[in-house]
């Protein structure tokens, strides 16, 4: 007890050293930008919720591009205010991809597919997001899970053969979107609006 009373605040001060020092741009080597795919066909629009009552701009534009000719795939983490939401936006629910919970095994499976395929750059990624500050409050554990977030965004994405990647928001959703196109050597876009500005 009294050794992981002294290693604890050590592992802990080490770490967050490592945060602030070791970070570099996210184009480092072997994380390069394309694979040789048509581009531009496929779009996936990735957020932390969605449909959200407060957010029908974003549910307005996703349908509007859709009716523009692109093909959309809007893929979240969960839904909110279902019980709240109209027939259009529970329209939209019904091709919207959720991600959580996310499948154990597929997760795995996603794994083992990058990082067998391209292990330099998976692990650049892994160190990227370890070194990086992503968000005020950062540990190791949420590190861990937002990696195995983007990955397992990225392996989904790559069964739906997506050529672009969007986050309509800059908040971490648009760092799991960054590590995830990467993952999959696509184009990535992220929009800042409202509250994101200003951050």
């Amino acid at each position: 007890v009294a050794h992981q009373q002294v290693l604890a605040p050590l592992v802990s001060r080490l770490y967050a050293s490592a945060v602030n020092h070791l970070s570099w741009p996210v184009d480092c080597p072997g994380s390069a930008r394309g694979n040789g795919r048509p581009r531009g066909k496929h779009i996936a629009y990735y957020l932390w919720r969605f449909p959200i009552l407060t957010q029908t701009f974003i549910q307005r534009e996703v349908r509007a591009l859709k009716e523009a000719g692109l093909a959309v795939h809007v893929v979240a983490d969960a839904a909110q205010d279902v019980e709240l939401l109209g027939p259009d936006a529970r329209s939209l629910m019904e091709h919207t991809e959720y991600l959580l919970p996310i499948n154990a095994e597929r997760l795995r499976a996603y794994k083992h597919r990058f990082s067998w395929r391209k292990p330099l750059r998976y692990l650049s990624l892994f160190l990227y997001v370890v070194l990086h500050r992503y968000t005020r409050y950062k540990t190791f554990a949420k590190d861990m899970e937002v990696f195995d977030k983007a990955v397992y965004l990225a392996g989904t994405l790559e069964d739906r053969n997506i050529d672009h990647l969007h986050s309509p928001w800059a908040d971490r959703c648009a760092f799991v979107s960054l590590i995830a196109s990467r993952l999959l050597g696509v184009p990535y876009s992220v929009q800042g609006r409202a509250y994101d500005i200003h951050r």
